[in-house]
């Protein structure tokens, strides 16, 4: 996300990160077709939406991806956990740090969110 903000030429663009995720599913899909397949979509742990905040910018470019982690769960009939969902109704009532020392790192608590997300979407 960082690289594709400071137009570094090997950010793994939306483009790129689209074709690798459906190539590796498909391929996966193929070899092992009854195997069950969780997707966990990227997150950000910010509330930062000033105008001009780098996170801002990685926020409004982060939904490109997720996007694309949903379509593909849809395409391959995937469980999918919706972390970055997740983190944002969370950060409404906690403080990001709550959950993470910066935004793409979970702390304890951070993780425990996450797996109970995984938790509820296996028990499923």
């Amino acid at each position: 996300m960082h690289s594709v903000l400071r137009g570094d030429p090997a950010a793994v663009t939306p483009v790129v990160f689209h074709k690798a995720y459906d190539e590796i599913l498909n391929r996966t899909k193929e070899a092992f077709e009854s195997c069950q397949i969780l997707l966990i979509d990227p997150f950000y742990i910010s509330n930062d939406r000033a105008s001009q905040s780098f996170r801002n910018d990685v926020l409004t470019i982060l939904q490109e991806y997720v996007s694309i982690v949903h379509a593909l769960s849809e395409k391959y009939q995937t469980r999918l956990v919706k972390t970055h969902d997740l983190f944002q109704r969370l950060i409404r009532f906690h403080e990001p740090d709550t959950f993470c020392p910066e935004p793409v790192h979970p702390n304890l608590t951070g993780h425990l969110a996450i797996a109970e997300a995984v938790y509820a979407a296996l028990s499923q």
